[in-house]
C-alpha cells in the first residue's frame, strides 16, 4: 500500500488539540508503520513555511519534528505539474494530486476539503484520516 500524507495531516499529527482523539497521529504512526507513506519536497517546504509562520514554532521545533518526519517517510522531488480536475476548487492543491499520481498512490489522506470533494483521483482514493481511520480498522 502506497500513501500520500498531504500537509494538513502532517501538521495536525504534531500539534493536536488537547481535549480530543488525534486521528492524525494515528493514522501518521499506522501508515508509515504498515505502508510506504511518500511525501514531496512541496509538502516538506510547505509544512516548515506554515509551522514557522502560522504556527509560530520555533526553528530548533521544525527541525526536530522534520528530523521525526524525515525518518518514517519516503521523499520524492516534486512532480510536474498535471492538469487539473475539473471538480478542484483550489489549483494550490495540484502538486499533492500531481504526487499522488506520478507515485501510484492507494491513498492520499487530507483534511483539506477541496481535496476530500473529490474523493478520489485516477485510482488514488481520498480519505480524511477519521475516515481512513474506521476503513483501515
Amino acid at each position: 500500500m502506497k500513501v500520500v500524507l498531504d500537509t494538513s495531516v502532517l501538521i495536525a499529527a504534531f500539534y493536536p488539540a488537547l481535549d480530543r482523539p488525534c486521528f492524525s497521529r494515528d493514522v501518521f504512526d499506522f501508515v508509515t508503520r504498515k505502508a510506504e507513506c511518500v511525501i514531496s519536497d512541496y509538502i516538506r517546504a510547505e509544512l516548515k513555511e506554515k509551522c514557522a509562520d502560522k504556527l509560530e514554532m520555533s526553528q530548533e521545533r521544525i527541525e526536530g519534528l522534520w528530523k521525526l518526519i524525515r525518518s518514517r517517510v519516503t521523499i520524492v522531488a516534486t512532480p510536474p505539474e498535471i492538469v487539473a480536475p475539473k471538480r478542484l476548487r483550489d489549483p494550490d492543491d495540484l502538486p499533492i494530486l500531481a504526487l499522488a499520481a506520478a507515485v501510484d498512490a492507494d491513498y492520499l489522506i487530507t483534511w483539506d476539503k477541496d481535496l476530500l470533494t473529490l474523493r478520489q483521483f485516477g485510482r488514488t482514493v481520498i480519505f480524511s484520516p477519521r475516515s481512513f481511520w474506521d476503513s483501515a480498522g
